[in-house]
């Protein structure tokens, strides 16, 4: 859509409006035009999840949970004896029963997820696609080390850490990460 602002008015493109009919919320319509778009959108257009596989979303604020809804609208689910649709972490408990009611088969506390063996990486030397990890340093969500670990236990994986780079690394530097994905994504085909 080309536009992210908090502002109170805005020049956009005509194909970046939407009306939204009278007697809708706009506090929640900020959530369908925001995380629903990013988490269903990612996990509808741009992650390749299809029928059958198994997901893992980490972290279910707005944009978790849907890309819960997204996964599970191309058809992920059950397939075979030990593929399941959806593990849900959160750090937050009360996100939860939330991600278990559209879809998560599977929900874990970040604490729960570690006590049952779901530590960060688990499950990443299944992964045959190379993988480009591109993370924060200064990220106080989530440690350096998950992303060292990850990129680590995925074979031809490229791990790239921003110095002065927090949690939201995509808005905070979009050039950068559009660029280095092209980058990455070119010298793979």
């Amino acid at each position: 859509m080309g536009l992210a602002a908090f502002a109170e008015y805005a020049l956009v493109a005509e194909q970046s409006v939407v009306k939204i009919p009278s007697g809708l919320p706009p506090a929640d319509m900020c959530v369908f035009g925001c995380a629903v778009l990013c988490g269903a959108g990612s996990a509808i257009n741009t992650s390749g999840v299809g029928k059958g596989d198994a997901v893992a979303v980490i972290g279910l604020g707005a944009v978790g949970l849907s890309a819960v809804l997204g996964s599970r609208a191309v058809g992920a689910g059950f397939q075979g004896r030990w593929r399941w649709f959806g593990v849900g972490i959160d750090r937050l408990d009360s996100k939860l029963e939330p991600a278990r009611k559209v879809g998560a088969d599977s929900v874990y506390s970040a604490e729960s997820a570690l006590e049952a063996g779901l530590e960060s990486g688990v499950g990443s030397e299944e992964i045959e696609q190379p993988a480009l990890v591109i993370h924060g340093a200064e990220d106080r969500v989530v440690p350096v080390a998950n992303a060292a670990l990850l990129a680590d236990r995925i074979p031809e994986s490229e791990l790239v850490i921003r110095p002065d780079g927090g949690h939201n690394l995509m808005l905070e530097e979009p050039a950068l990460i559009s660029s280095r994905v092209r980058d990455f994504l070119e010298t793979r085909s």
